[in-house]
């Protein structure tokens, strides 16, 4: 691979996605600016599996922007706080991706809600969207600097490496 071309590189990302027959969405664009590295389906509506979270850390974010929240404080979460309905959860992080610009982020169920999954509702998002709010926390564009740099400090460590270089 480090030997590779970007032109043969992309070549065979293209090869091994087409054998994977999956339906994949990629875009890796340097976040200080230039045209994409690669891109596969990035303006693509995709179910967002586990990348809601970065919405959720958006969204958390935001309410200790405001003064709702405190980074020190532990939140107790008891079975009366959790409601049957998504519409304060929807519309806390639809606010949140709705900041940066968003275009294909969609919130239909909670985390974890297989009967809402079974009823046809699901959390979508794309590549580009997901770029945006990574861009936003870059160029510190969305919240406060200090809490910019708090995204990016959790976001860098993820501890789950393997889902992302699984097939590279």
């Amino acid at each position: 691979v480090l030997n590779m071309t970007r032109q043969e590189l992309c070549a065979a990302l293209d090869a091994q996605l087409a054998a994977a027959q999956e339906q994949v969405c990629v875009l890796a664009v340097p976040l200080a600016g230039g045209v994409p590295l690669y891109e596969r389906g990035a303006g693509r509506r995709a179910v967002s599996a586990s990348t809601i979270k970065v919405f959720i850390l958006l969204a958390a974010l935001d309410e200790v922007r405001r003064g709702r929240l405190a980074l020190d404080t532990p939140v107790a979460v008891t079975a009366e706080d959790i409601l049957p309905d998504t519409g304060v959860f929807a519309e806390c992080i639809s606010a949140a991706a709705c900041s940066v610009g968003t275009k294909n982020t969609v919130l239909e169920r909670k985390m974890l809600d297989w009967d809402a999954v079974s009823a046809g509702r699901n959390n979508y998002t794309s590549a580009e969207d997901l770029l945006r709010v990574f861009r936003a926390l870059y160029d510190e564009t969305v919240l406060t600097p200090e809490l910019c740099a708090l995204a990016r400090s959790i976001l860098r460590r993820q501890r789950d490496t393997r889902m992302l270089t699984r097939y590279i």
